[in-house]
């Protein structure tokens, strides 16, 4: 969908006449990058001018048009009111043209009537400079000398569709990191044009190999942030953001953090207990995750694990947990 871009609304103050070699060359700067598609002038017309025609073209250092044409339009002006109140009139060029930030162009205009009892009047403001990103010019001699109009400025309208570009994410440190889980955070620097998707990528190296879902309609300057679960404990994780729009996908630099050991100590651990002939292994599970493993139950490591932990073992046999003094563990396992 088309937007208005650069204009100039005031317009009861004065008229510029023209036809033939009369022309007006109103200059203007894009704050924001476009593709130009259109222009509106406020006038009317007097008898019969023809065709109007509208030139896109760069200013040159003295703010004159300088270069070919850049874009151009050359529809009928026989259909303008005739009252010299005047109308806004939209001007669609014949293929739009791509506008810098900051680069001044101009558009100028004239008409195929030859004489004063058919042209075109163009109006504008009559004092106040009120357009301060751009001037007005006018010329009798189709350009190729310009006189500078002090203070004035057509009334006009330039219009046109955003220029998409790539957009720019930053990846942004984790926090809220335990054994398991982490909270990843990102920043949409630019969005490009247009609103983007974002998401994050992760791994424990920067292959990544796991994405989090995109989250939609993200605009510049937008945060993000994601909590990321399943992870193992006591490991190095690297991530990155990443953004998309119509343009392309781009991702923020490689962060890293490493999550947590799980809750659990070291000390004594009662053996005499572990006596069970048909046992063989003995694993200690917390949270899904091993923590520790008991292959000779003969010796077992020295050890004992903190509370709220599930043990597992290969056989159909069961085990009794008994909480000695000194924060240890015993292992009660029956015999058949």
């Amino acid at each position: 969908m088309s937007t208005k871009y650069q204009n100039q609304m005031t317009f009861p103050g004065v008229c510029y006449q023209v036809y033939a070699d009369r022309r007006t060359w109103q200059t203007f700067t894009p704050e924001a990058p476009h593709t130009i598609t259109s222009v509106f002038l406020h006038g009317y017309r007097k008898g019969v001018p023809g065709l109007i025609h509208i030139r896109i073209r760069l200013a040159g250092g003295d703010h004159k048009p300088t270069g070919g044409d850049l874009a151009v339009a050359n529809p009928s002006a026989n259909g303008w009111t005739l009252s010299s109140a005047g109308a806004w009139y939209e001007i669609t060029l014949d293929a739009g043209y791509e506008l810098e930030v900051d680069q001044e162009y101009g558009i100028e205009a004239w008409c195929d009537g030859g004489n004063v009892s058919n042209c075109l009047y163009l109006q504008g403001a009559t004092s106040g400079n009120p357009y301060a990103r751009g001037l007005l010019f006018t010329t009798t001699t189709a350009g190729s000398a310009w006189t500078t109009q002090a203070d004035r400025d057509l009334a006009f309208q330039e219009w046109g569709e955003p220029v998409i570009v790539a957009p720019t994410v930053a990846t942004n440190p984790a926090d809220t990191i335990d054994f398991e889980s982490a909270k990843l955070h990102g920043t949409l620097t630019d969005d490009g044009g247009e609103a983007c998707e974002v998401r994050f990528e992760y791994g424990k190296t920067t292959g990544y190999g796991t994405q989090t879902e995109w989250q939609q309609g993200k605009e510049s300057e937008a945060t993000f942030e994601q909590l990321i679960t399943g992870l193992d404990p006591d490991q190095l994780y690297h991530f990155r953001a990443q953004a998309k729009n119509s343009d392309s996908t781009v991702s923020g630099i490689d962060r890293e953090f490493t999550t947590s050991s799980l809750p659990i100590a070291y000390g004594a651990m009662k053996k005499a207990q572990i006596t069970h002939p048909a046992l063989k292994t003995v694993r200690i599970i917390q949270h899904g995750q091993e923590v520790a493993k008991f292959d000779d139950l003969s010796n077992p490591d020295e050890s004992y694990i903190e509370s709220g932990l599930t043990i597992q073992i290969p056989t159909p046999s069961t085990v009794e947990v008994t909480t000695l003094a000194d924060q240890t563990w015993e292992f009660a396992i029956p015999e058949k």
